[in-house]
């Protein structure tokens, strides 16, 4: 992934998450934390939503980060938006649960009890794929895996 996408990932807090239930589309903004290598995203959810049926029901998923506000507040020049494909993986291994509540909770404090009440599900976006967009014109997609000794993807 892109220098840039990954700064992107880590300077951000916030991202809309796509997810699709009885052919309709449905969006929510949601709180997020990256793990280390920025290859997985971690969110909580309500198991009482409608995104989290939906996710039971279709686990693909489109996550977008842009630089509306913090990125633009640190003078990072050209808007940034960065649109991840992928899956969710709702049952994480205990170890990878307790990273992702922790890194959760360092990014947002103020959501800790949610993020650790009984009804919430924390769960990881796993990275299909990415599109990075920079200004109007320059697009940068990556499939890992795709062959292409740079994974860049036509």
């Amino acid at each position: 992934m892109r220098t840039e996408a990954i700064e992107l990932i880590r300077l951000e807090r916030l991202c809309v998450l796509a997810t699709a239930g009885d052919g309709l589309p449905h969006c929510s903004l949601m709180s997020y934390a990256a793990s280390e290598d920025c290859r997985r995203l971690y969110l909580a959810s309500s198991r009482n939503t409608r995104k989290y049926r939906n996710l039971l029901a279709n686990p693909r998923v489109s996550v977008l980060i842009d630089s509306r506000q913090t990125g633009a507040a640190a003078g990072l020049g050209a808007v940034m938006a960065l649109t991840i494909r992928g899956s969710i993986v709702m049952s994480l291994a205990d170890a990878e649960r307790k990273e992702a509540e922790k890194l959760l909770i360092q990014g947002h404090p103020g959501l800790a009890d949610f993020f650790r009440a009984a009804g919430t599900e924390i769960m990881a976006v796993g990275i299909d794929e990415v599109q990075f967009l920079t200004g109007l014109t320059e697009i940068y997609r990556r499939r890992p895996g795709s062959g292409r000794p740079d994974g860049t993807v036509p």
